[in-house]
């Protein structure tokens, strides 16, 4: 499926239009978290998955210059099949006001396996998988965005109407 770059920006201006219309930062995002489980649920099927399980080293070496022999790295990550799947979340960063989709990093504890639930994931090398982090938004989730974009404005509109009538119901008007 072949993406026009003028319906993408459109859905996306239209997308911002909206959000922008509502002032009160915690209403948009409640408001927004709806759609942006849709452009989730639609771009995990689009990430490839892989056959085995893959492994990230830590790799001791005498000198920096020169890389560690094959097999003498000690393992500190095991990537479960599926794990870059289930990294694609509905991104919470406190200080925005909008809603994101994209790859969820693991911070801190790096450590461990990672893909066996959706909770203890980490989708860091989605990048590497791609090439770069504009050619995974282009090719898994522009994709989604676009075909879904009806959906996702009905569904923020229906999202919007509920709080309305909620704060008509709470201010008595």
């Amino acid at each position: 499926m072949t993406i026009n770059e003028q319906e993408l920006q459109e859905v996306l201006r239209s997308l911002d239009d909206f959000q922008n219309s509502i002032s009160d930062r915690k209403l948009r995002r409640r408001i927004m978290r709806k759609p942006a489980k849709i452009v989730v649920d639609a771009a995990r099927p689009k990430v490839p998955r892989s056959k085995k399980i893959h492994y990230r080293y830590s790799t001791p070496k005498v000198v920096k210059r020169r890389r560690a022999t094959k097999g003498s790295g000690v393992i500190l990550a095991a990537y479960v099949p599926g794990n870059l799947r289930k990294s694609i979340k509905r991104l919470n960063f406190r200080k925005s006001f909008r809603e994101f989709v994209g790859p969820k990093l693991r911070k801190g504890n790096t450590k461990g396996v990672f893909g066996l639930n959706a909770t203890k994931v980490d989708g860091y090398y989605a990048a590497m998988m791609a090439g770069s982090e504009q050619a995974f938004r282009k090719r898994f989730l522009e994709p989604a965005l676009t075909a879904n974009a009806g959906r996702i404005l009905k569904t923020a509109e229906q999202e919007l109407d509920k709080e309305i009538a909620k704060l008509k119901k709470d201010t008595g008007l």
